[in-house]
């Protein structure tokens, strides 16, 4: 069912996400907007069915959607488009897995093999951080270390 919906409706959001992200990255920060929702609904039907895969990669591309997204409707240009991409993609990573550091250290560091995203970092940093507070205020937050 979530194939069907991704062939008929966006084919961008077939596949990992993380080479997509990183494909639209690096082709100037431009995809189709309604993207991060095709891919959200189709992960999310392939995993709570039982599907084999994890939610980093659909969640990295979701993230790099909604960046390109909200960088489309501010009418920014292309380096503040990659830079919303990044900030979106340690959003997203830092919700899911609630590690707002790691997040933005991973989302500034993927897009290169020898390199980081060092004008990101701190927009990155911004957005992991508030999308950490607002999930675990929404879901709750339970330490690791319990008493």
């Amino acid at each position: 069912m979530s194939t069907a919906i991704v062939s008929l409706s966006e084919p961008d959001a077939e596949g990992p996400g993380v080479d997509a992200a990183i494909r639209a990255y690096h082709r100037g920060a431009t995809t189709r907007l309604r993207l991060p929702l095709v891919k959200a609904i189709a992960s999310s039907l392939f995993l709570g069915f039982g599907g084999s895969g994890g939610v980093q990669d659909p969640g990295l591309q979701i993230g790099a959607g909604l960046g390109m997204t909200i960088a489309h409707l501010l009418n920014l240009g292309v380096e503040d488009r990659r830079i919303a991409m990044v900030a979106g993609m340690a959003g997203v990573l830092s919700a899911i897995f609630r590690a707002p550091i790691g997040a933005a250290l991973f989302a500034v560091e993927v897009l290169y093999r020898r390199d980081i995203e060092a004008e990101a970092l701190a927009p990155a940093l911004i957005a992991s951080m508030t999308s950490f507070a607002v999930a675990t205020n929404i879901v709750g937050y339970q330490g690791y270390f319990h008493r």
